[in-house]
């Protein structure tokens, strides 16, 4: 039996063991996605990291590392807020083609769809741990968002 049916065991339990390795599993792929250079694979792995951890939230709750926990989502949030959403749709690539902007105001409607993503994620996130304040304040602040399209 090898490590990776050993992780996938734990990660089957369903107890305090599976929360302690889901929060490292966390922790280590927001590093991944922190040190990608390029912003659209930054975008992709955030997003994904993001919705796995709104999949199932249990693990915020049930681990011995609630602080840690608690770091990474306000990380997480850092990373939306200063780093991802302070770009252009262009350079996140999420502009739309221009027949399609056109019809929608010179929008692809693709930003509001994320922040509307992201929205329903913070109070799946507030309330996913009673033993750890986890927020997750991931809107940028209107003096430092970029122009939605560069031109």
């Amino acid at each position: 039996e090898g490590e990776a049916r050993q992780i996938q065991k734990r990660l089957e339990k369903g107890n305090t063991d599976t929360g302690n390795l889901k929060a490292d599993i966390f922790e280590q792929e927001l590093r991944y996605a922190n040190s990608l250079k390029n912003v659209k694979e930054k975008l992709c792995a955030t997003l994904a990291l993001t919705k796995a951890a709104s999949d199932d939230t249990y693990w915020m709750n049930d681990n011995e590392c609630p602080e840690d926990v608690a770091r990474n989502m306000k990380n997480l949030a850092t990373l939306w807020r200063t780093v991802l959403l302070t770009q252009t749709d262009e350079e996140l690539g999420i502009d739309a083609p221009a027949g399609l902007a056109a019809t929608h105001g010179g929008s692809g409607g693709s930003r509001e769809g994320l922040y509307a993503f992201l929205a329903m994620m913070a109070p799946e996130f507030k309330n996913a741990s009673e033993y750890c304040k986890v927020t997750f304040n991931w809107k940028p602040s209107a003096s430092s968002k970029k122009q939605k399209t560069s031109k």
